[in-house]
């Protein structure tokens, strides 16, 4: 729509160093996101910044997670519950994009930036799913599950793509676990997105990216 051209733009970047930043020229709500951020991701406001972010955070221990060597962190969950505070807190705000990426002196730290827009889109405030098909062999699954959607997906990847579902014995980095036999990126995510949509969901963003790990080779 030609308004979109013109409507306001919030960056929010979660890096799994303990920090976020937040770009965009809204007060009003960017205050609306500094008290959520404060009380949910233990968020201490952080000067000396402002050539870069218009407000930069540090975050208590323990909020950014990862272990093992094949990957594993809780940047999704992350993602999906800023996502959905957003839309829900915020007046108008829809996730319009998002990437993520490696950084640090040895490429180990992970980044997710998202970007929403104030357009007061009439879905914006359904909730957000992430699927992750992971090269190290596995399918994370974080969000809510909606109309058992959860249910329907594990029959989707257990009978197309002979998945098996993952019981998480350990802290939970993901709301679900699959274990797969990775095939063309490609050819998942088209499948991957055919299913949703018969389900009645929307595609808001297909991204792709590397997840390094010291020691080990780069997988996606």
């Amino acid at each position: 729509h030609p308004m979109n051209m013109v409507a306001g733009h919030i960056m929010i970047e979660l890096r799994s160093a303990g920090y976020i930043e937040v770009c965009g020229t809204d007060r009003e709500d960017m205050d609306i996101l500094h008290d959520y951020l404060l009380e949910n991701f233990n968020a201490k406001p952080e000067a000396g910044h402002e050539e870069f972010c218009n407000r930069y955070y540090s975050c208590a221990s323990g909020v950014f997670k990862e272990r093992g060597t094949a990957g594993e962190n809780n940047l999704g969950l992350l993602t999906v519950k800023v996502c959905d505070a957003v839309v829900n807190k915020l007046h108008g705000w829809s996730l319009v994009t998002m990437n993520g990426g490696n950084y640090g002196e040895a490429g180990t730290h992970r980044e997710q930036q998202l970007v929403f827009r104030c357009d007061h889109h009439p879905l914006r405030e359904a909730p957000h799913l992430m699927v992750e098909l992971r090269e190290a062999g596995y399918i994370e699954v974080c969000g809510q599950d909606i109309d058992g959607i959860y249910g329907k997906l594990a029959a989707f990847v257990e009978e197309e793509w002979k998945c098996s579902s993952q019981m998480q014995v350990m802290e939970a980095f993901c709301d679900k676990k699959f274990k797969w036999k990775p095939k063309d990126f490609t050819e998942a995510a088209a499948e991957m997105t055919a299913f949703f949509h018969k389900q009645g969901w929307q595609m808001q963003v297909c991204s792709q990216g590397t997840v390094k790990i010291k020691g080990n080779p780069d997988s996606r």
